[in-house]
C-alpha cells in the first residue's frame, strides 16, 4: 500500500519560493523572480510571454489548491500520522537509553 503521505509532499522550496512561507500572489512572483536573477534574461522572456502571464495569473489558485488538498489529506489521516510521531518518538528513545 502506498503511504498517503508519500505522494503529496511538496519541498519547502517549491512551496515558498521566497523562503519565508508567507507567499502571496503577486508578491510570490515578486520573490521568485528577484532569487532567479541567475537564470539570465530567459526568465523575463518566459515570464513576460502569454504562457508566463497565464502562470503568473493561475499559480496562486494552484497552489491554494494543492494546499487545500494536502490539509484534507492530513486531517483525514491525523491519527495514522500521530501513531508513527509516536512510535518515532519511543525508537528515538530506546536508542538514548541504550
Amino acid at each position: 500500500m502506498t503511504h498517503p503521505f508519500g505522494v503529496y509532499v511538496v519541498s519547502g522550496e517549491a512551496a515558498h519560493p521566497n523562503q519565508s512561507g508567507s507567499c502571496l500572489g503577486n508578491q510570490c512572483h515578486a520573490d521568485f523572480q528577484s532569487s532567479a536573477s541567475g537564470v539570465g534574461p530567459e526568465i523575463n522572456v518566459f515570464y513576460g510571454s502569454a504562457v508566463g502571464k497565464k502562470v503568473i495569473r493561475k499559480l496562486p489558485d494552484v497552489m491554494a489548491q494543492g494546499s487545500r488538498l494536502g490539509a484534507t489529506r492530513v486531517q483525514n489521516n491525523i491519527h495514522e500520522l500521530q501513531a508513527m510521531i509516536k512510535a518515532e518518538a519511543e525508537r528515538l528513545q530506546q536508542m538514548q537509553q541504550k
